[in-house]
């Protein structure tokens, strides 16, 4: 399609391989198919230095790292498991990752005698 300024080059996403959809394609001439992959597309989420392997930021991404729900990961950050492992400044909580799984494998440990 033709933009203001001469074809749009933008695509839909990282890698999209539908062809012949660009940022100017109306979502009408989209088939089924299409209009799920660009939505599962758009609701993914980039890989930060969470997944990377360093830091884990908030009670989500603990609760994520546990496997365990935000209500579980709150009450153990508060029970002060997790105290060598968590910076706070404020509402912002950033836990490192390794240091949070060392103390649970300490805690495994323990359990088993």
């Amino acid at each position: 399609m033709e933009g203001v300024h001469g074809p749009d080059k933008r695509t839909l996403g990282r890698g999209c391989e539908m062809k012949g959809l660009d940022l100017n394609t109306p979502i009408w001439q989209l088939t089924v198919g299409q209009l799920i992959d660009v939505l599962q597309r758009a609701n993914q989420v980039p890989e930060t230095k969470e997944e990377s392997g360093e830091l884990v930021y908030g009670l989500d991404g603990l609760a994520r790292l546990l496997g365990c729900s935000k209500t579980t990961a709150q009450a153990r950050k508060s029970a002060g498991e997790f105290d060598e492992a968590l910076y706070q400044t404020g509402r912002k909580v950033v836990f490192d990752k390794a240091k949070v799984l060392e103390i649970i494998k300490k805690q495994n440990k323990t359990k088993r005698g």
